[in-house]
């Protein structure tokens, strides 16, 4: 699976992030905890019997951050998981925000991975999506940036951010954990100071929605002349269908996916590219799951 690219910015572009996130994303720093030991703003999975979510005082800035493990509960694994709102619901926003920052460190035990996503609603639908799978170890709190998709022009009035681990065809191993802290919206990584718009190195974006029924929307970037190749993968890593194979100009893509003849389950999809001048498409792979459900 290909690394995760992770930006870092100007301490004063952080500072302004944040100051903007800190009005709008519900106890954005995790600093505030009820008595029984939930973050406010937010729910997770935690019950009388197992909290996998917990507040520890290592913390990017402020006092404390959100950690969360896989439990080992003997035959079934209990992974993490993060949703914002009291009801996972969300939270109110109005603005067409161009991107989710903040803090991390990652600690995988096995083959899974770290899933931030971010949900933008209007009207109680979808209209807007993005986030990033991460996979490598991070020891110490490293920045995140992931931007957020929009398939009409509408302006949202919630916003979903959740975070969980995912393990890939198996139960996650337990001792994994994240911690995360300092959340805050703030620019594209794809716009430059001078407004260039093309994108700055070959990227493949979550599909939203996911899950989905029957059809879903992929978008990757590929930022000079390649050969391009996007397939979509069953559990057992066959090739279902293909979605994309040829040559493609710079730029940013959409492409549609019909489940209509796909069972339900689990998949992959995968974006192979390379330059035109290579002759085949395979300098850059990167590999993300969707979900359908009939």
């Amino acid at each position: 699976m290909q690394k995760v690219r992770i930006f870092f910015w100007s301490a004063a572009l952080i500072l302004a992030g944040h100051t903007l996130g800190y009005t709008q994303i519900p106890n954005a720093g995790f600093e505030s905890w009820s008595q029984a030991g939930e973050p406010d703003g937010w729910k997770t999975d935690n019950s009388d019997v197992a909290k996998p979510v917990t507040s520890i005082t290592d913390a990017h800035g402020g006092s404390t951050a959100l950690q969360g493990t896989v439990l080992d509960l003997g035959a079934v694994r209990l992974p993490p998981s993060v949703t914002s709102g009291p009801d996972a619901q969300g939270f109110p926003v109005s603005a067409r925000e161009a991107a989710l920052h903040g803090w991390y460190k990652y600690s995988p035990m096995g083959n899974e991975v770290f899933n931030i996503s971010i949900g933008m609603n209007w009207a109680g639908g979808t209209i807007g999506a993005g986030g990033l799978f991460i996979t490598d170890a991070q020891s110490t709190y490293r920045e995140f940036a992931a931007d957020i998709s929009y398939i009409t022009g509408d302006t949202p009035d919630t916003c979903i951010v959740s975070a969980a681990i995912l393990g890939l065809a198996e139960q996650p191993t337990a001792g994994t954990f994240f911690v995360m802290d300092d959340l805050a919206f703030g620019p594209a990584t794809s716009v430059d100071a001078s407004g260039n718009v093309l994108p700055a190195s070959f990227e493949l974006l979550q599909n939203f929605p996911n899950p989905f029924n029957p059809s879903t929307t992929i978008q990757y970037s590929i930022p000079l002349a390649s050969r391009v190749k996007l397939s979509v993968f069953d559990l057992l890593g066959r090739e279902v269908a293909v979605l994309v194979d040829g040559e493609s100009a710079p730029g940013s893509y959409r492409v549609n996916l019909d489940g209509s003849r796909l069972s339900s389950g689990t998949y992959f999809y995968r974006l192979q590219a390379g330059h035109t001048d290579g002759g085949q498409a395979g300098e850059f792979s990167q590999t993300r799951q969707l979900v359908l459900l009939k």
